[in-house]
């Protein structure tokens, strides 16, 4: 892993200025979908379309339960949505290293919407495949202050 952290860094280095990767980070982790709205669901209120979520198990920047409660809110607005599910051990990265789990949900919604044929749906904030300990914590407290 440290191999591939020091190989990641380098590249980023050489492409972009340290400060906006940063920024980035910090806009991810603060992002309020609510802000302004009230609730996520008051948020999406006016989303008139279907929604594909693909959340990966390992994922602590982006947690299975946090897409769990977007499924609700978008749910909420009896928008169509099907929260997708993949068990990886990749972490953050498993979208680039496991594309043979992605691409079939992605395409499939492409094609048919949420009823496509390998877009699954867990229903709820109870679809994560592992236990929420085994998730790491979201780390945007690094930024406040």
């Amino acid at each position: 892993m440290e191999s591939y952290l020091d190989y990641q860094a380098e590249g980023f280095s050489e492409r972009f200025d340290a400060n906006s990767y940063l920024y980035l980070t910090r806009a991810m982790d603060e992002y309020d979908l609510a802000a302004g709205h009230g609730t996520d669901a008051d948020a999406l209120g006016a989303f008139d379309g279907e929604a594909l979520l693909l959340s990966f198990t390992a994922d602590w920047h982006f947690t299975v339960e946090q897409s769990s409660s977007l499924a609700d809110a978008f749910r909420a607005g009896d928008a169509p949505v099907a929260h997708h599910v993949i068990d990886s051990d990749h972490g953050h990265d498993a979208f680039l290293v496991e594309p043979e789990h992605v691409g079939p949900p992605l395409r499939d919604f492409l094609a048919d919407g949420t009823a496509g044929r390998a877009v699954s749906d867990g229903g709820g904030a109870d679809d994560s495949a592992r236990p929420e300990s085994d998730h790491a914590p979201v780390h945007a407290s690094l930024f406040k202050g």
